[in-house]
């Protein structure tokens, strides 16, 4: 594996605003992780580092003035997993899940 993608689908379901949806575009960002041994926790949080990169990058459209902010997160936590799920590395894939559960702030039940 000497590279991954990072694509953003901007398609209907994943935006609410009509101007968006019918632009239906693709974008992608190209990054390299040859030679990068991800089995050691250390190299796959730097793989992780570049792949989150990617994800703020090819999601920047939807970072306008915070308008946006919701769909911008959705967008790269969503790129994110994907190309997580494409390197297909368990120690990177232990990290991202790692990550996840410390973006999503815990929900105490109301008494």
């Amino acid at each position: 594996m000497n590279s991954i993608r990072i694509a953003l689908l901007a398609c209907a379901t994943l935006l609410t605003s009509t101007a968006y949806a019918a632009n239906e575009d693709v974008r992608s960002q190209k990054i390299s992780l040859a030679g990068l041994d991800l089995t050691q926790p250390v190299v796959a949080a730097q793989a992780y580092r570049r792949i989150q990169s990617a994800a703020r990058s090819v999601c920047r459209d939807f970072d306008q003035a915070g308008v946006r902010r919701t769909l911008w997160s959705k967008c790269v936590a969503s790129s994110i997993a994907r190309a997580v799920a494409d390197v297909n590395a368990p120690v990177l894939t232990a990290y991202h899940a790692e990550k996840a559960h410390k973006a999503r702030p815990e929900r105490v039940a109301a008494r």
